[in-house]
């Protein structure tokens, strides 16, 4: 990992060139990493284009650079049994109709024999977890299932609210949608708690 303070002398530089410099890519492969979202300015993923300013903090994973670029999504983490990458909004997760491309599908090519342990909707962004092996996908959905393994949802919302946090509780049910671009989670009383 990479985190570096933009110096006076590096200030205004693209970041593509910034991390370029450090991360040792090529200028191609620091714009791909941008582009995916694999490098951030104060935490912020931020453009390829975008100009540094002294004092910034810059982050990224040189060491997990170039699966990033095969995957075209972020590694979070791996080791040799488990994956977690930061999914993008509006990328689907499973293949169906109307998809064009999904996470599974990348796998499948990139990564064959691995498999995803969870899911996140096609217009949510978060981590997902994959197991590399079939047996580390087999003792991931065990623990899932088991509960040993729990998630925590962030949303950004827009308004004023009464409470700085709130915590919703309902059963969702997931829904059989032949036509892929509705939702396919509800909730219902015959759901699971979520």
């Amino acid at each position: 990992m990479i985190e570096l303070t933009v110096s006076q002398d590096e200030a205004k530089t693209r970041l593509d060139a910034l991390v370029r410099k450090h991360g040792k890519l090529s200028q191609k492969k620091a714009r791909m990493l941008c582009a995916f979202g694999g490098v951030t300015i104060n935490g912020v993923c931020a453009d390829a284009a975008a100009r540094v300013r002294e004092g910034q903090q810059v982050r990224f994973d040189d060491q997990e650079a170039e699966l990033t670029l095969r995957l075209g999504m972020p590694v979070a983490y791996q080791d040799d049994e488990v994956l977690v990458v930061h999914k993008p909004p509006g990328l689907a997760v499973h293949t169906g109709p109307l998809i064009d491309l999904s996470v599974a599908e990348i796998l499948e090519r990139e990564l064959p024999g691995s498999g995803l342990a969870q899911r996140l909707d096609r217009d949510a962004s978060g981590l997902l977890l994959i197991g590399k092996t079939q047996a580390a996908l087999s003792f991931l959905g065990t623990a899932m299932e088991r509960g040993d393994i729990t998630r925590e949802y962030e949303a950004i919302v827009n308004g004023n609210l009464e409470q700085d946090e709130r915590t919703i509780d309902l059963p969702l049910l997931v829904t059989d949608e032949p036509q892929g671009n509705l939702p396919k989670t509800i909730v219902d009383e015959q759901g699971q708690p979520s």
